[in-house]
């Protein structure tokens, strides 16, 4: 694919993004990618997808905790075992277990990629451990900080600007809407989201606009299921972890009930999540 003209190659990406996730790529995005086919480091106002989406499209895929992350995992990792492994900078920076993988010839060997969504915590990249080796030419993309982070980056990773491709624009969703309602009630109450839902004889849950409710803190995602269902007409269908009108996801709320409402609620059983920030925006929504 990289002997093609970047016409065709723009084409042929366009072609596989959507076999592999049924979504159309944005050409800011295509542009991300043909940079990199040619050996370029890119800096965009960009995000990531997560691991869920990565393994329905068909690849392997590992989002490193302090639960995932053990010696077992790390020889897989290590082996290329997975096409993507996502991990915080606190792993990236304090993991010796990881630092061990990350600079071993044998992974190295097999780095296609490095995506960095916070790349002004990562001080050390221009600091190579003795006795390790670095992949040829392993390109790396990032969000684009500013001026300043962006001048240091470039310093440690020693990258002039023959070396750096900076792409300006906004992967926005013009369909997704954010509307703002002037409260009468307190933060703590939620009442004013009584105003928003009417009973379920008046909407059914099909004609509920899908929505995601963001909350501060994992017990007000319950606090809000407690409002919901009495403005619907459904009181006892507050702590129902199988409504059909509105469930919540939090970072304490277990893998296999996340799991099973990114699944519900993308596939339509149910239009409102009550959420902390741990249900991020990043990945393709198609209902939202």
């Amino acid at each position: 694919m990289t002997e093609k003209p970047n016409q065709s190659l723009s084409a042929a990406i366009g072609h596989r993004v959507l076999k592999h996730y049924s979504v159309p790529a944005i050409p800011l995005q295509i542009d991300t990618v043909v940079n990199l086919a040619r050996g370029r480091n890119v800096m965009l106002h960009a995000g990531t997808g997560f691991v869920s989406e990565k393994k329905k499209a068909g690849f392997s895929a590992i989002n490193l905790t302090k639960l995932t992350f053990n010696p077992a995992e790390a020889a897989k990792i290590c082996h290329g075992e997975y096409s993507f492994v996502y991990l915080s900078p606190k792993i990236f920076l304090n993991s010796k277990l990881f630092s061990s993988i990350y600079f071993s010839p044998e992974f190295q060997s097999c780095l296609a990629l490095v995506v960095v969504d916070e790349a002004h915590l990562i001080y050390h990249w221009g600091m190579q451990p003795p006795g390790s080796q670095w992949s040829p030419n392993p390109p790396f993309v990032s969000n684009l900080p500013p001026p300043r982070p962006l001048r240091a980056i470039q310093r440690n990773l020693r990258l002039n600007s023959t070396k750096l491709v900076i792409l300006q624009g906004e992967l926005t969703r013009p369909e997704i809407r954010i509307i703002r309602v002037f409260m009468k009630g307190s933060m703590t109450s939620f009442t004013d989201l009584e105003r928003l839902y009417s009973p379920i004889s008046d909407t059914p849950n099909k004609k509920v606009v899908p929505s995601f409710i963001y909350c501060s803190t994992w017990r007000k995602t319950g606090q809000v299921l407690e409002v919901l269902a009495p403005a619907c007409g459904t009181p006892n269908n507050a702590s129902k972890a199988g409504s059909l009108f509105s469930r919540c996801y939090h970072s304490v709320t277990g893998d296999q009930d996340k799991q099973d409402v990114k699944r519900d609620f993308g596939e339509g059983f149910f239009p409102v999540i009550s959420c902390t920030m741990a249900l991020g925006l990043g990945q393709n929504w198609m209902r939202v």
